[in-house]
């Protein structure tokens, strides 16, 4: 059997993609005004109930670098979009913007109000900046590595809208 050495200072590229289904955290917020929280009212009820599950799907490109015989660098940018629907009954009375409050939010004299319940269909989009070192303990065959890594996520936009249509959707960025 011919066991074929890597040479150093070899580089590489990769295309991947995932897509799957996960369940929303609707207390991490973001989208929610921290003014909406600040005045409790005694007479508001729980404005949002809880999401369905959503999906997620990402794509990135990636670059690899091999130094010396046993390391390994890589690094590469992708976006991922997750979507989920939310139950509301909470708008910008100004505006009439769709708006969206974590469940244990109330409403003060914010400028929103109470309305007939509608679906919310939010959007997230990130880019994600990973960067991954592989120390090859066994190059053989069949090998043995260690990996160690971090990826920064960037957030981009949140688009919530109102899947009747008749609100205006709300974009944060």
């Amino acid at each position: 059997t011919v066991v074929e050495k890597k040479k150093p200072g070899r580089t590489w590229a990769s295309v991947g993609a995932a897509a799957g289904s996960y369940m929303p955290d609707v207390g991490a917020g973001g989208a929610v005004p921290s003014s909406l929280s600040a005045n409790p009212s005694p007479s508001s009820s729980m404005a949002v109930q809880q999401p369905s599950e959503g999906t997620s799907y990402s794509i990135g490109v990636l670059v690899g670098k091999q130094f010396g015989s046993r390391i390994q660098l890589q690094a590469g940018l992708t976006y991922m979009n997750q979507r989920a629907d939310y139950t509301s009954n909470v708008v910008s009375i100004a505006d009439s913007k769709v708006a969206l409050l974590q469940p244990s939010a109330t409403l003060g004299s914010s400028g929103y109000g109470f309305t007939s319940s509608y679906t919310v269909n939010s959007s997230t989009n990130y880019l994600s900046v990973p960067l991954q070192v592989r120390y090859l303990i066994v190059d053989r065959r069949i090998g043995l590595a260690v990996n160690a890594g971090l990826a920064t996520d960037l957030f981009l936009t949140n688009t919530l809208s109102d899947a009747s249509g008749q609100r205006q959707p709300f974009t944060q960025h």
